[in-house]
């Protein structure tokens, strides 16, 4: 039996960053060379992962990007390739990875890499070769953070090699053993807490049609503020580009996005469109949504609540059917739909009937004055729900968050947060 190199990494009891789940990973995938030897006790953190060359007694290597191309193997002119890779990853990806905020310009610069990539992958399966290299596991695992619900929507070829490397069993297994450790428990917050006391709950937000994350993220501002020491939010970006209303039109496309279209071109219609009140055959989009929806909880989860706004709380009614049914992928445990309704598509009519009761804790936020939701289609959810509680505001179409509703949120939230 030939000897084999020796990879020291930290055990499951500890927290890996992503350097070290890349190392891992790249060990996994050519077992033949390489042994695992996970630590319990660590002598110095920052010295792992470490890979001790078999045949030398002081032959270690510390950097990530030397450890993957020693693993990658002797073939120079493809680990040529792999670290070109690799480097392009520690210096146009990870200085945006570590950010807990993304600027425009720093989202404008993404975007450029992404068209790159998405470019050079158009006729591509992997990144390097016609098999996964290490070169794939260190970009996929750096875009993680910035990847999901930014870009999804923009660059089809980068979507599809980005899933295919995050469903490879070599990468779900690196990721399935991570500790569940509270992020607060890393903060540089040295208050004594009661063991008893309740964690934020993490909440997906799900903006309306003809918006994004990033517009939606700003419209909730005043919410954000109001609930900002008792719950984190994470925004998406829906999948489907919405068609800009007209040539006559003076709008930008930027920042207008949906979950499934009520009418499609392909069907006969002038263009993809959307409207809550139109009776149809048609739900175009809306498995791709639910799929990129599945891939940011995977990603980016999970999460405890949902909270979704007009179109997305029609897509959050739509989920808290199929988790009530048990034909969900992933769970959460309370719902807010601010300007809900129920889709009028009868591709999604299976969900309404005979329904069992939505049991989770649910609030929804109606408005009296809505002229784009009338306050008739959301009441007429109310029987969907179990002992939902309703939080109604005199004004429209919008996210309420004054003084005057702040009770309501923070009721609900801090009986949420005990779950």
């Amino acid at each position: 039996m030939s000897v084999k190199d020796i990879l020291e990494v930290p055990d499951a009891t500890h927290r890996l960053d992503v350097d070290t789940q890349k190392c891992i990973i790249a060990a996994q995938m050519y077992p033949q060379r390489i042994t695992l030897r996970p630590i319990s006790k660590l002598d110095n953190p920052k010295s792992y992962p470490r890979l001790l060359i078999s045949g030398s007694s002081d032959a270690v290597l510390v950097d990530p990007i030397s450890i993957c191309c020693c693993i990658a193997g002797p073939n120079c002119n493809l680990n040529s390739e792999i670290l070109q890779w690799l480097y392009l990853t520690i210096t146009e990806i990870k200085p945006f990875a570590i950010k807990r905020a993304l600027s425009k310009p720093d989202k404008a610069y993404l975007a450029n890499v992404g068209q790159g990539l998405d470019t050079f992958l158009t006729k591509k399966k992997f990144l390097v070769g016609q098999s996964l290299t290490v070169a794939d596991i260190f970009v996929v695992m750096e875009l993680r953070p910035v990847f999901q619900g930014q870009f999804t929507h923009k660059f089809p070829h980068l979507k599809r090699w980005f899933t295919t490397i995050m469903s490879q069993n070599v990468v779900q297994r690196v990721l399935e053993k991570q500790p569940q450790t509270d992020e607060k428990a890393c903060s540089t917050d040295n208050t004594t807490k009661s063991n008893t006391t309740s964690k934020k709950p993490k909440i997906l937000c799900l903006h309306g049609y003809r918006q994004d994350g990033d517009g939606f993220r700003t419209k909730l501002g005043a919410l954000r503020k109001m609930l900002k020491s008792k719950a984190e939010f994470e925004f998406m970006t829906a999948p489907l580009k919405v068609p800009s209303m007209g040539q006559d039109q003076a709008e930008s496309d930027d920042g207008q996005y949906g979950w499934w279209f009520s009418q499609a071109r392909s069907e006969g219609a002038e263009k993809d469109w959307f409207s809550s009140k139109q009776y149809c055959t048609c739900s175009k989009g809306f498995e791709e949504s639910l799929t990129s929806i599945k891939a940011l909880v995977e990603s980016h989860g999970p999460f405890d609540g949902i909270l979704g706004f007009s179109q997305g709380a029609a897509m959050l009614l739509l989920l808290s059917l199929m988790q009530a049914r048990g034909q969900l992928s992933f769970s959460f445990k309370f719902a807010i739909l601010v300007a809900p309704f129920r889709s009028r598509s009868s591709q999604h009519e299976h969900w309404f009937l005979n329904a069992p009761k939505i049991a989770i804790p649910s609030l929804l936020v109606i408005g009296d004055g809505d002229k784009i939701i009338d306050r008739e289609m959301s009441d007429e959810l109310l029987d969907y729900f179990e002992n939902p509680e309703i939080l109604r505001h005199e004004g429209g179409h919008f996210v309420p968050a004054t003084g005057q509703q702040k009770p309501a949120y923070i009721s609900f939230v801090d009986k949420v947060s005990l779950l």
